[in-house]
């Protein structure tokens, strides 16, 4: 039986300002919004941004995989132009390596990767305007950074900036359901059920929430344990 992921085309069709999607760890959402956003690259040349709470999350040794399973949809949307991806200073580029295993090509940015952390002490210049800044794993059982939601805001503003058209998205594990988000976004999130997107509005600021049912590709929890 193939297996079933996690299809962003419905939140997203909400159209937005934030989308913020819980669900079980590895049902595909995070891989879904990457797949979205490299579509948006090839298509349009727009980059993303792809932001966790701490540096460490972002490091070569462990970021690569982010990006490896979309290898193929790469060649076929770039029409075989890019056969790879590279990661340098915090960025994800398209690359085409030739026959002999040589970098022969490499191009704009697709995706900024960002530690929450420590970004006011690394802002840098205008990268021009990304299409979605997905904020991966924002709800933890651990502690939450100090003035997180503020160093967030602050983060969406540098990207942002003046532009129009950004997308905001935001996925969380349900291993946790309580977050200062909920709090800033007035979500009363016992009232969430699963299954449903639910609608909110704030000015002129709309988000879309979903919490999704478990898939029929998460592992199950040992019950003996």
């Amino acid at each position: 039986m193939a297996k079933e992921y996690y299809d962003c085309r419905k939140i997203l069709a909400e159209d937005s300002t934030y989308n913020v999607v819980i669900g079980q760890r590895s049902n595909g959402k995070t891989y879904g919004f990457i797949e979205e956003a490299l579509g948006e690259y090839c298509e349009n040349g727009y980059p993303s941004v792809y932001i966790r709470r701490y540096d460490e999350s972002i490091t070569s040794a462990n970021i690569f995989k982010l990006c490896a399973p979309h290898i193929d949809s790469l060649i076929v949307m770039s029409e075989g132009r890019w056969n790879n991806f590279e990661y340098k200073n915090r960025t994800f580029f398209p690359t085409r390596i030739g026959k002999n295993g040589k970098l022969e090509e490499r191009g704009e940015p697709f995706l900024y990767c960002v530690g929450l952390n420590s970004w006011e002490h690394k802002k840098g210049q205008d990268r021009g305007f990304v299409k979605y800044i997905i904020f991966d794993e924002f709800l933890t059982r651990d502690t939450y950074l100090n003035d997180e939601y503020p160093k967030f805001m602050n983060l969406l503003s540098s990207f942002i900036r003046d532009r129009v058209g950004t997308t905001i998205v935001m996925l969380g594990n349900t291993v946790n359901k309580f977050c200062p988000y909920f709090a800033k976004f007035k979500i009363n999130i016992k009232e969430i059920k699963q299954g449903f997107i639910y609608n909110f509005r704030y000015g002129e600021t709309t988000l879309s929430l979903e919490y999704c049912k478990p898939s029929s590709n998460t592992s199950k929890v040992n019950k003996k344990y």
